[in-house]
């Protein structure tokens, strides 16, 4: 990794109250057989990171040669599990399914528990990232780029909702109200179901929700206008995404594998190739694609790397935030 990238990082950063170190170098090593392996998810069962996750363990378990179970962390919106997978033993046997939600949200947000991002796990691999859907109400604006320059002549305060700040749903929001030169305002929900009640009555002019859920949301009084990906979802294909509006932008989620820190050279090397296998193993792709993921499959420095570049953007949103209280 280039020092330059490194030294940008802590500047943007420190700009948002947070340092964060660069990760220490595992050296090769030679196979080593590893016990009983545990995959903390941070959420709870049965949602789409505990599918996602226990998709993982079945591929690692091949990969790994050993058993993998999943055990489910849930509290703290993900900041529980993944305090579990920084402080356990370097041994092989525990790895994270690490999600960019609590990560990025403790990290650059000031929670009380933030993490010095690359020296808490060490980052074998990113699996790929989920999009979110922009849903406004049937009479809005049928494309994001002429809800822009609708929302632009409304001259009032627009409201929109995420489930959270720190959420990619809500940097995208962000993004849009710095770069276009919006009114918007943040309200975070529990959940979206609390939020599409105010769309319909006109409280709020739009909600991000996953995509599923979106579609399944979209009555025939609201309707989907964007992803927040850079490319158009296989499920929306007619709907235009994010980055078509403003080239080379992307708001997703994303979910990677990680083990605490300073793992043995021969673990790391072990878990590392395991991990890269099950990535590049095409039914698990094709699982993926199932689930929703768009696969980005990337290990060893350049999943550091991607996890540098999501941190540079948001914390250089994060410098510019002045939105005052409503």
């Amino acid at each position: 990794m280039r020092d330059p990238i490194r030294r940008s990082v802590l500047r943007l950063l420190a700009l948002s109250g947070v340092a964060a170190a660069c990760p220490a170098r595992a050296q090769s090593g030679s196979d080593v057989k590893l016990p009983h392996v545990r995959l903390i998810v941070p959420f709870p069962e049965s949602g789409g990171a505990d599918r996602l996750g226990r998709l993982l363990a079945t591929f690692l378990e091949r990969y790994l040669d050993t058993t993998v179970s999943v055990v489910n962390v849930p509290g703290m919106e993900g900041i529980t599990g993944m305090d579990q997978v920084a402080a356990a033993a370097a041994d092989g046997r525990t790895l994270g399914l690490a999600v960019s939600t609590p990560i990025v949200s403790a990290t650059l947000l000031k929670r009380a528990r933030a993490y010095d991002v690359f020296r808490d796990f060490d980052w074998l691999g990113i699996v790929g990232t989920y999009a979110a859907a922009m849903v406004v109400s049937a009479d809005a604006p049928a494309t994001l780029a002429a809800w822009i320059d609708w929302a632009r002549v409304q001259r009032r305060p627009l409201r929109y909702a995420t489930t959270g700040a720190g959420t990619a749903a809500h940097f995208a929001g962000e993004f849009l109200r710095q770069t276009a030169d919006l009114d918007l305002v943040h309200e975070a929900v529990p959940t979206v179901a609390h939020a599409y009640p105010k769309l319909d009555d006109r409280t709020l002019v739009m909600v991000f929700d996953g995509v599923p859920s979106a579609i399944e949301s979209s009555v025939r009084t609201r309707r989907i206008i964007a992803v927040t990906s850079l490319k158009r979802h296989p499920r929306l294909s007619d709907v235009p995404a994010l980055g078509e509006t403003f080239p080379g932008q992307s708001f997703v989620v994303w979910a990677g594998i990680v083990a605490p820190p300073q793992l043995p050279a021969a673990l790391r090397a072990r878990i590392g190739r395991a991990v890269a296998a099950a990535l590049n193993d095409s039914l698990l792709r094709t699982r993926l694609a199932e689930q929703g993921v768009d696969i980005v499959a990337l290990t060893g420095e350049r999943a550091v790397d991607f996890v540098e570049q999501d941190f540079i953007r948001k914390a250089a949103l994060l410098a510019k935030i002045t939105t005052p209280a409503r």
